[in-house]
């Protein structure tokens, strides 16, 4: 009887915060709710029903009365920033160490319109000749830092049923090929990476166990003022994401790309950011067709010390060849194990991966900006290098995260053991 005294009670709150205006009603059913949550009337559950109903009320009454339209409330926003220690230290006399302290901004929105189209903006640090990294390091006495544009894109959902989504998107987008339904490894592209052209993605629902992703993309990577060859990425890959029962869950995949009009590339900027393979960008000589295989399998422990939930153990590899590449410099490959999966506060993981990426293997300029090693006394990432790289991460909060990541690494072509060390250490806020 009291419960339902008071819920009368929300409910011409409800009315009477109607009165003083839309946003004051707003914050005051906010306030109101937390209240009798906090005094146990409601449920956090119950609570959020009427949050919801509420918002949809407000949203109804303020495009009534200031003729917004309607997808307007569907925009959503968000962002991070990651504060970053990044050490670097070699093992030989001529080896130059570095430190460095740096940071990375994101933010951006996304509107989801009635006819199955999105649109998306997204600005980050970065620097303008920089396609694979959006650091900043604290540097030049404190001057002032840019922001760019790293998202600007639209996907249409042509189809989205129980059995079949089918999504294209055309823009500067999110890289599809590091989704974790149809994903490459950093050995092809770094996670900073946000191509422009078009992507065609499908998810087909066989059965309750087996899922299969199809993708293709045809990214722009450059336009040649001096002759219509503007270089271009084919990209593709197929991947079955399986469930076995309760427990066990895989992943099997296999994909590529390859480089058009390459000769496109002479005198290009902004694609010389990872060097130790000694690539060249002019087209001349050496062509990139890499085709990939790779595979993961999970096991979902019912519980584990010092963890909340169920408890994933993952393990994982890949296989890369370049057909184009002579012998000896064709080949990529890396193999790890992942216990925990972090996201959620108390949640965390760790993992140990060992990694080859061999001279011509892939494209170095798309790989990872981290992975390197020390070559005539200097780092340099890219390809020809192999080694170990371990990961730590833990949730604080939902929305606070730490990673700490090491990588001991030799340049392969040196032959001298392993020399190098780089660690990075993490905090990380979304918001």
């Amino acid at each position: 009887m009291k419960t339902s005294t008071l819920f009368n009670k929300t409910v011409i709150t409800f009315a009477s915060a109607a009165a003083f205006g839309l946003a004051a009603q707003a914050q005051s059913v906010d306030s109101l709710l937390n209240k009798l949550v906090e005094k146990g009337v409601l449920t956090g559950q119950e609570a959020k029903v009427l949050r919801e109903e509420a918002d949809k009320d407000f949203a109804k009454a303020h495009r009534a009365k200031t003729g917004t339209p309607e997808w307007i409330s569907s925009l959503t926003w968000k962002g991070d920033l990651r504060l970053r220690t990044d050490h670097i230290k070699g093992t030989t006399g001529t080896d130059t160490d570095r430190t460095r302290y740096r940071y990375r901004l994101r933010y951006g929105m996304e509107a989801v319109f009635k006819e199955d189209f999105k649109v998306g903006v997204r600005f980050a640090s970065s620097a303008s000749d920089d396609p694979i990294s959006t650091n900043q390091s604290f540097t030049d006495n404190g001057a002032k830092k840019p922001l760019f544009v790293d998202l600007v894109y639209v996907t249409w959902t042509a189809i989205n049923n129980s059995d079949l989504a089918l999504a294209v998107t055309a823009g500067k987008m999110e890289n599809p090929f590091t989704s974790q339904d149809l994903k490459f490894s950093d050995s092809l592209f770094d996670s900073d990476f946000t191509p422009e052209g078009l992507a065609l993605v499908a998810n087909w629902h066989i059965n309750g166990s087996h899922d299969l992703a199809l993708g293709g993309g045809l990214f722009v990577m450059d336009e040649n003022p001096i002759e219509e060859r503007d270089p271009f990425l084919a990209v593709y890959k197929a991947q079955l994401n399986s469930k076995w029962g309760g427990q066990f869950s895989s992943t099997i995949g296999f994909g590529g790309y390859a480089r058009g009009n390459s000769a496109g590339f002479f005198e290009t900027t902004g694609m010389t950011k990872n060097e130790a393979g000694g690539q060249s960008n002019t087209g001349t000589g050496q062509t990139y067709t890499p085709l990939v295989a790779d595979a993961s399998l999970t096991y979902t422990l019912e519980s584990f010390p010092f963890y909340s939930g169920g408890f994933p153990i993952t393990v994982a590899g890949e296989f890369i060849r370049n057909p184009q590449a002579p012998s000896g410099e064709d080949t990529g490959y890396s193999a790890g194990i992942t216990f925990g999966k972090s996201g959620k506060k108390g949640l965390w993981d760790v993992s140990y991966r060992y990694k080859e990426l061999q001279k011509h293997a892939v494209w170095e300029d798309l790989a990872d900006s981290d992975y390197g090693s020390y070559s005539g006394g200097s780092y340099a990432t890219g390809t020809d290098s192999r080694g170990h790289l371990f990961h730590f991460q833990y949730n604080i909060s939902d929305a606070f995260n730490l990673s700490l990541k090491h990588y001991w690494t030799a340049r392969i072509a040196a032959n001298n053991g392993l020399d190098t060390h780089r660690t990075i250490a993490d905090l990380i806020w979304k918001f």
